[in-house]
């Protein structure tokens, strides 16, 4: 009896198994039923008043039909299949437009679709619930559903998002022009810094960093998705604000590793192949400015060099190694003032 009327009156019924919203019945539910319909309750939705305006508007909206061709249902799965798309990320960052939060934490808040629609989605929204004794919501529903369906589009929007600031700071990091496209940024990063990996050994994480630069066997978005999963320690669309504060740490110090690599690989071309002098490049940071110097060795200045650093170090071996460190600053820095 209860199945031919739930079949006949699905459109306006919500179905519950212990408490929990039931979108779509199966069989498994119907066999379920039969043995343990104490396990079940129903929820009837009345299509009249200011529910079914708000109804109307609802299908209108969301899925451009009429109350004649849309149900409950229809709401209802779309609303849950857009929530359910939303990546990790979008579910958890608390980087977002207050009332958007509200919105999606709203769906979260109750298994009733009914409540979802006419009162935690609108008061999510800054209207009141839309209850049959406040004749007044009858003004507003096409206000509430153009605010809601901005704040489902800022949900939608929060990864692409997420992904274009990580972009925007890469950018920065390497000094670049802020309003490179992606596929621009990715062609400059694999033309100038190609094959620096090479010359950079795995201990402080650079070289993994620039084969993710010069990785060019998937899309643009897959490539930066890459680059900040190697510094977030966790794919982006699944960050917390760890990860994310982690991977725009890392990103800085890594990009300015690399400028100093590339530099130096710079100088290192200018030399002569056959000879026997290699480029050091020194750097110095500190309150009062930043100190770069590029040095070149040779065979013939080896001796000299070698020398001098016998006299430092019979001099500095009894000092402990902070003094030494310190000493070492000290003396580049007097050195470059006085150039």
């Amino acid at each position: 009896m209860f199945v031919a009327y739930y079949l006949a009156n699905q459109r306006r019924l919500a179905l519950y198994e212990n408490g929990v919203f039931c979108p779509q019945m199966s069989l498994e539910h119907f066999e379920i039923l039969l043995k343990r319909p104490d396990l079940f309750s129903v929820e009837v939705f009345a299509m009249e008043g200011v529910k079914a305006n708000l109804f109307s508007h609802y299908l209108k909206k969301l899925l451009d039909k009429t109350p004649e061709d849309g149900s409950l249902l229809d709401i209802i799965k779309a609303l849950a299949r857009f929530i359910h798309s939303l990546p990790d990320y979008t579910q958890h960052t608390k980087n977002l437009d207050k009332q958007t939060l509200t919105v999606r934490d709203a769906f979260a808040k109750t298994q009733s679709p009914i409540q979802l629609l006419f009162e935690h989605l609108p008061k999510a929204c800054g209207f009141s619930a839309f209850t049959e004794d406040e004749l007044v919501a009858e003004k507003y529903p096409e206000e509430f559903m153009n605010a809601l369906v901005s704040h489902l589009k800022q949900l939608k929007q929060a990864y692409p998002d997420l992904l274009m600031n990580f972009q925007q700071q890469l950018t920065h990091a390497l000094k670049l022009e802020p309003t490179l496209s992606r596929a621009e940024l990715r062609q400059y990063i694999q033309q100038h810094y190609q094959g620096l990996d090479k010359y950079n050994h795995e201990r402080d994480g650079l070289q993994a960093f620039i084969k993710r630069l010069q990785n060019n066997k998937t899309d643009d978005e897959a490539w930066l998705e890459s680059i900040a999963a190697l510094l977030g320690k966790a794919p982006p669309n699944k960050w917390r604000a760890e990860h994310q504060a982690q991977a725009e740490y890392q990103l800085v110090q890594q990009c300015e590793r690399l400028l100093e690599l590339a530099k130096l690989h710079t100088h290192q071309l200018k030399i002569d192949p056959q000879s026997d002098c290699d480029a050091m490049l020194l750097r110095l940071v500190g309150a009062e400015g930043d100190i770069n110097q590029v040095v070149y060795v040779d065979n013939d200045s080896k001796p000299k060099v070698d020398s001098m650093l016998l006299d430092l170090k019979s001099s500095w071996k009894h000092q402990d190694r902070r003094l030494q460190l310190v000493a070492l600053a000290r003396m580049l820095k007097d050195l470059q003032e006085e150039s």
